[in-house]
């Protein structure tokens, strides 16, 4: 009997010293910034799964079309593998740009055509099933020195 007692208050004193779940990683989130690690999926297959009409991926350095991190370029080619479209919104022209700008677009163009070669990788992959509800839209800016840079992807739903 005292057995008992002593395991049941054993249990009850262990339970209560269980946190709860952390409300950053089951919370879904309409704005995530990037960091190449698997945290970074986890947040957003869970905001993808959420009923959110938009997610918007924000980065913390400047990354050029050329340098899109390959944990981002699987996501884009999951959303092409499921029907998707992925947009490239390019901004307006600035008049101090030089010649070389138009190349820029083209490497946009390229380093997403590379993203194809990721469609099948992804298409067998279950977590990347998330990204079959949305298009996707990569938003593209001048920076301080007119390099042309990724401003934010923005997951839009279908």
């Amino acid at each position: 009997m005292l057995r008992c007692i002593l395991s049941g208050t054993l249990i009850l004193l262990l339970a209560a010293c269980a946190s709860g779940p952390n409300e950053a990683i089951s919370k879904p989130q309409a704005d995530i910034k990037f960091v190449d690690y698997k945290g970074f999926d986890r947040d957003l297959i869970n905001s993808l799964n959420a009923p959110l009409p938009k997610i918007q991926v924000a980065f913390y350095e400047q990354i050029t079309p050329n340098a899109l991190p390959e944990r981002v370029q699987k996501w884009m080619a999951a959303v092409e593998a499921n029907g998707g479209k992925v947009d490239i919104t390019v901004p307006k022209s600035n008049s101090t740009i030089s010649a070389k700008s138009p190349l820029l677009i083209i490497s946009v163009i390229t380093s997403l055509w590379s993203a194809n070669k990721m469609v099948q990788e992804v298409s067998g992959e279950a977590q990347f099933n998330a990204a079959s509800l949305y298009n996707a839209e990569v938003i593209l800016k001048y920076d301080e020195s007119n390099k042309m840079v990724i401003d934010k992807i923005i997951f839009h739903k279908k």
